[in-house]
């Protein structure tokens, strides 16, 4: 019979070809050729028998199996995605630590005695600082100030917390806009509250 040709081993070209290699040697105990470059996309083998040379021609796609690589890819691309995601989430979650310097001013700024006066100065009637309220100008203002200012000194002005009811809303707009005419002048304290009183009872009829 035919004997296999004592030739030059070809180039083995990739890792494929190498681990079949390897596995022929470990699995057939003849010898034998592997030729990967003479047919295009197809790999000779050649195995030496004791009748002759059994050749077999077997497609490329044989030997290799694109799981493996889907698998790869498909957990770069899973991981990319999560890496994203965790990206966006940690850059939400940084960017209010980054203003809070800036809100930290800006609260600085509002609250300082500056701004508090310069809301006096504009119509506002009321203010949690005793130096703003002692400053001349602003007691030229309004007669309030001094006032609201000795009752705090004498402790004599009491705050609650606000009663949970649904009507708390409206009441506060009430007494707002009673107490704003009073402050004006347009009618006296014992009216204004009288008409506040009226306005709270009809908001809960």
């Amino acid at each position: 019979g035919r004997i296999l040709k004592n030739a030059p081993e070809p180039q083995i070209g990739g890792i494929v070809d190498k681990m079949l290699i390897r596995s022929m040697g470990e699995a057939v105990k003849k010898p034998f050729k592997v030729d990967s470059a003479g047919i295009k996309k197809h790999v000779l083998i050649s195995v030496q028998l004791s009748g002759g040379v059994l050749m077999i021609v077997t497609s490329r796609k044989r030997l290799f199996s694109s799981t493996t690589y889907i698998f790869v890819l498909w957990m770069v691309g899973t991981a990319l995605v999560l890496f994203g995601v965790a990206t966006i989430f940690m850059r939400n979650q940084v960017r209010p630590i980054r203003r809070l310097p800036a809100a930290a001013e800006a609260l600085r700024v509002f609250t300082s005695a500056e701004a508090q006066k310069l809301y006096v100065q504009n119509g506002s009637r009321t203010n949690p600082r005793y130096s703003v309220a002692a400053d001349a100008e602003v007691r030229r203002a309004s007669p309030i100030f001094e006032a609201v200012d000795a009752m705090s000194w004498r402790d004599e002005l009491q705050f609650w917390p606000r009663p949970p009811v649904p009507q708390i809303t409206g009441i506060i707009q009430v007494c707002g806009e009673e107490f704003h005419d009073m402050l004006r002048g347009l009618i006296p304290p014992r009216e204004a509250l009288q008409r506040a009183q009226q306005r709270a009872e009809a908001l809960f009829a």
